[in-house]
């Protein structure tokens, strides 16, 4: 290999310039009387007048509202450069290095609305950097910038008006957009100031884009109010070599590095209860058993020193990415870097040249200093398989010969076998570490045992997951000491370039629009709630939606395809139901239309009304079969009741007669059955079929009452049946077990509502009265 060069960190000045503007949408606004003639409109308050739903947007594309927000130059003191950005975030992840501080973050210093799609971005950015997220296109809803369900009125905002000639005025536009106060140059200054490790995705050339937020213009009834209908979408263009599409990141590589390190920290857990010797000896056979020796790169002239993918290829949990001699001493300091273990155990990583032993020449290589403060040469490199030192003859090795000045040499003995090894330091280490540093015991590290532990198989003991980690024990073939690790979670299946189908066209219902979406990964069919979930953005409105399918169980990562919902116009039938959309794509409803039929209706679910009544400024109408204005005059059937509309309007509280005789119609229009009606004279009893009863008892909520020959109910007076006299109280009602004075003579009614005749005791006291039911003594 090389010589080692190290990576230094040069300040290059990074000056980039975004452009973003806010542009709400364009649209037309629906008038239900459009086309109308004067006369309905006079007749129909619905009809020209604007509704306390209508919404009025921007008249058109030369009147919409533009805030383009000041452009600001930001320099930054990072690599410019995406790949070199790329490998400081891997080295920050591994915590091989830190960020370089600053004196204060260009974030702390925003305020309101910035510093709240600042915070948004900032975790949304994070998420990509960690793979935990492909697509780079983020919405900041209107919740979350604490618009949500704010308005203003003229007033409020000290403008003359909100509308004006069906448009929402540039001055309310540039008004309530002053109110959002968002400098979008400031926002994304802020994070490439604060993130520039975390935006290595980030096309630096191509920048960044918004949308939104729509701005809308609402009458309450009273007045028109203004305020904002979307949040922000934010789109980062993607650079090439880390772009799955223009907005979407391939997250092969970051998810392999969270991988390493998820795979290293099962590592160092599945030691956390072991000695220090044990945990050093089980860091070595894990990185033998994870990877092999990479021959082709070893004589690769190219190659330097510095490179952090040497310690993610070994806990990658790739067998194909092997390593040459700096990823075996790397990922052996950095496991033990991130151990705590009982004593005061150090490892450094060294370099310089080797002689006799596997990658001879340019090497790399540990120094351990154990707790007996002696320091032991480690080799990870050399005590894999097949190397001279397999598989612990240089691990805490003592040397056989020499001095930090001149090297060392030690010796590997296999039966009767030796084979001799030299280590010569090179003028990096020694220009980076102190003589005592790199002095080496003369014996080998003995951990108060007579042998070092010579391990046979692993087995496992409980499988591993895609959701829970297993574990596995080995036993020594000397002592029969059992080690135990973990084995890490299966490595879940990438979603982000499956296959999705069955996700087409819709056409815009004013509801979320969703799709069935068919997911295959090569040629296995994925199962909805088991694989993967769904989400959708913009899928209500016209124009193109997204459907985001994520995986979960056993897969994970995202895959985001789209699709078109077209605008509808103009009539159309849908589920046997007409519905009407204007201009901008939007059903209406509680609102009349005339075409060359005549009159229709559209309620408030947007349906067409047949078969049905609907309302104007006059009263109630009947909407026929085909659903337009019936203006006749005539009896309808609706609902199981008779109602009489006369030139198309409904007949309420009012007696109609015909061959058959009168009738009364109720204040809902509805014929009055076996029931009571009313007129100048008094009360009538309405029959079964709806007309007016003469001569006849009824019984009315248990109560009796007698409708007398004239039609109206008897009251006050004497009534006979059958049975005899009974009187009709004031309210029609038979009175019982009371005196009634009628003619100037007394009368009893008995409990059975009939009058006494003859002798009878009441209250104790005997009574007479003669055969016309007059009280006589």
């Amino acid at each position: 290999m090389k010589k080692r060069i190290w990576k230094k960190l040069s300040a290059v000045c990074l000056a980039i310039v975004i452009s973003v503007s806010i542009v709400p949408l364009t649209g037309e606004f629906f008038n239900g009387a459009t086309g109308t003639n004067e006369a309905k409109a006079a007749e129909t308050e619905s009809i020209g007048d604007i509704s306390a739903e209508d919404e009025i947007p921007v008249a058109d594309a030369s009147d919409t509202v533009a805030a383009v927000l000041e452009e600001e130059e930001v320099t930054s003191s990072v690599p410019l450069d995406n790949e070199e950005l790329f490998e400081d975030y891997v080295e920050i992840k591994l915590e091989l290095s830190t960020a370089p501080e600053s004196s204060s973050s260009r974030g702390s210093q925003l305020t309101g609305t910035n510093r709240k799609v600042y915070l948004k971005l900032k975790n949304e950015i994070a998420k990509v950097a960690d793979g935990n997220l492909t697509s780079t296109v983020f919405e900041v809803s209107l919740d979350e910038l604490g618009f949500a369900n704010k308005t203003w009125t003229a007033g409020e905002l000290g403008v003359p008006a909100i509308v004006v000639d069906g448009s929402i005025s540039p001055d309310a536009a540039n008004a309530v957009t002053q109110k959002l106060n968002l400098n979008l140059n400031k926002v994304v200054s802020a994070l490439l100031a604060d993130c520039p490790y975390e935006l290595y995705w980030y096309d630096k050339v191509s920048g960044a884009s918004t949308k939104g937020p729509d701005i809308t213009a609402v009458f309450d009834g009273k007045e028109w109010k203004i305020g904002f209908d979307s949040g922000i979408t934010f789109s980062f263009s993607v650079a090439t070599d880390y772009a799955a599409g223009a907005y979407l990141v391939n997250t092969i590589n970051a998810k392999r590095v969270q991988n390493a390190i998820n795979n290293a920290d099962s590592i160092i857990r599945a030691y956390a209860g072991a000695s220090d010797f044990e945990k050093l000896d089980g860091y070595r056979t894990e990185i033998c058993d994870l990877v092999s020796y990479d021959q082709n790169a070893a004589y690769d002239d190219t190659i330097s020193y510095g490179d952090p993918w040497q310690i993610i290829s070994v806990f990658d949990g790739d067998a194909g990415t092997n390593v040459v001699c700096e990823g075996y001493a790397k990922s052996f300091q950095y496991l033990c870097d991130k151990t705590a273990f009982d004593n005061d155990i150090t490892c450094i990583s060294v370099s310089g040249i080797m002689r006799g032993g596997t990658g001879q020449g340019s090497h790399m290589w540990n120094i351990v200093n154990m707790a007996d403060e002696n320091n032991y040469l480690v080799d990870v490199t050399n005590c894999d398989e097949e190397t001279v030192g397999a598989d612990n003859l240089l691990f805490l090795a003592g040397f056989t010969s020499g001095s930090v000045d001149d090297g060392y040499v030690f010796t590997c003995t296999h039966g009767s076998t030796s084979t001799s090894i030299a280590y010569q330091y090179d003028v990096d280490t020694r220009s980076l570490y102190a003589d005592e540093d790199l002095v080496i015991s003369d014996t080998a590290y003995k951990d108060g045992e007579t042998h070092l532990h010579t391990y046979g198989a692993w087995i496992v003991t409980k499988a591993a997951t895609y959701t829970a980690t297993g574990t596995k024990e080995r036993t020594c073939t000397i002592c029969g000491h059992k080690q135990r690790a973990e084995i890490p979670m299966l490595d879940r299946i990438s979603i982000a370039n499956a296959s999705v189908s069955n996700v087409v066209e819709k056409t815009y219902t004013g509801a979320a629009i969703t799709q069935l979406p068919v997911v295959k990964v090569g040629t296995t069919t994925l199962k909805s709630g088991t694989d993967y979930t769904v989400a959708y953005r913009n899928n209500v409105n016209a124009g193109t939606a997204s459907v985001i399918i994520t995986g979960i169980g056993k897969y994970n990562g995202s895959k985001t395809v789209t699709f078109k919902i077209t605008k509808l116009t103009g009539w159309h039938k849908q589920g046997g139901y007409w519905y009407f959309y204007d201009n901008n794509g939007k059903m209406v409803k509680n609102a009349w239309k005339k075409d060359s039929k005549g009159w229709c209706y559209l309620g408030s679910d947007g349906k067409m009304v047949a078969n049905g009544w609907a309302k104007d400024s006059k009263g109630w109408v009947w909407m026929n079969s085909s659903g337009y204005w019936d203006n006749s005059t005539k009896w309808i059937k609706y609902n199981g009741g008779w109602y009489y509309i006369e030139k198309g309007y409904r007949v309420a509280k009012s007696w109609r007669k015909d061959s058959k005789g009168w009738c009364y119609l109720g204040s809902d229009g509805r014929m009055v059955t076996n029931g009571w009606a009313k007129d100048s004279k008094g009360w009538c009893w309405m029959g079964s079929n709806g007309y007016w009863v003469k001569g006849k008892w009824i019984r009315d909520k248990g109560e009796w009452y007698y409708i007398k020959s004239n039609g109206y109910m008897a009251a006050n007076e004497w009534a006979q049946d059958s049975g005899g006299w009974m009187y009709m109280a004031s309210n029609g009602k038979i009175s019982k077990n009371k005196w009634v004075k009628s003619g100037g003579y007394w009368y009893y009614l008995k409990s059975n509502g009939y009058m006494a005749t003859g002798t009878l005791t009441i209250s104790g006291k005997s009574y007479e009265f003669d055969s016309s039911g007059r009280w006589i003594s």
